[in-house]
């Protein structure tokens, strides 16, 4: 400043002492709202890290279904507290929803220990099409969120046509899967419908090294264009 002031340039120092002013408050409100506020949620990401092909995982369903189950119960047992069960994209690559003996197991443990599971998934359809679905389900609702985005190069995945509904603690969730996390408009339409946080599943198998840093980076983006946290 003592230079500018050398210099008498004042469109110069002008600009300066506007900069200073402008930093100074984004400081300031930042400072003064950092502190979280709100209801808590507990939750576990449960990585089964099964690194075999669609194909193979389907055919494997229930025994990969058994090992979710598992490290799901081992979670609960380290911490009971424990509210939300987050398994990954493309978990357990059937039907899902059609299977009521294994819902019946998720609502058996969401009853007993009053928890939400959301779980990445596949919904079959005709003619070798398919939707990338991730559902959620409690002891007392079940719902489903077809991917409106999916990876664009898989012309066999048939895009959904609305965000998701759900819901934990009758607090909106915004849901994201895979290629969605690189599209900005998503998570702005379920922050402005008054999603409290967000939770994305994405399938990153055929990323290593660098490659993986830089995919999370892009959920860490829309996490903060929104002002919300996130669990991936």
């Amino acid at each position: 400043i003592a230079f500018l002031l050398h210099k008498k340039d004042k469109r110069v120092l002008l600009f300066t002492i506007l900069l200073i002013i402008l930093l100074s408050g984004c400081f300031v409100f930042s400072f003064l709202n950092k502190a979280e506020t709100g209801e808590s949620v507990t939750a576990a990401l449960v990585q089964g890290n099964i690194k075999v092909n669609g194909e193979v995982r389907t055919q494997n369903a229930d025994a990969i279904f058994e090992k979710y189950i598992s490290l799901t119960k081992l979670a609960l047992e380290q911490d009971p507290s424990i509210e939300l069960i987050l398994w990954p994209e493309g978990a357990i690559r059937i039907n899902l929803l059609q299977r009521e003996d294994l819902l019946d197991r998720l609502r058996k443990i969401s009853g007993s220990k009053d928890i939400v599971f959301i779980i990445g998934t596949i919904t079959f359809l005709d003619k070798g099409y398919k939707r990338n679905t991730v559902v959620l389900v409690s002891n007392s609702t079940k719902s489903k969120y077809d991917s409106i985005r999916p990876y664009p190069s898989d012309k066999g995945i048939i895009p959904g046509k609305e965000l998701a509904e759900f819901y934990i603690k009758n607090k909106r969730i915004g849901m994201l899967t895979c290629y969605e996390e690189t599209q900005n408009d998503i998570a702005k339409d379920y922050a402005s419908q008054g999603a409290q946080f967000f939770v994305a599943v994405s399938e990153n198998n055929f990323f290593h090294g660098q490659g993986l840093h830089m995919a999370s980076l892009l959920s860490k983006l829309r996490a903060a264009e929104n002002y919300k946290y996130m669990l991936r």
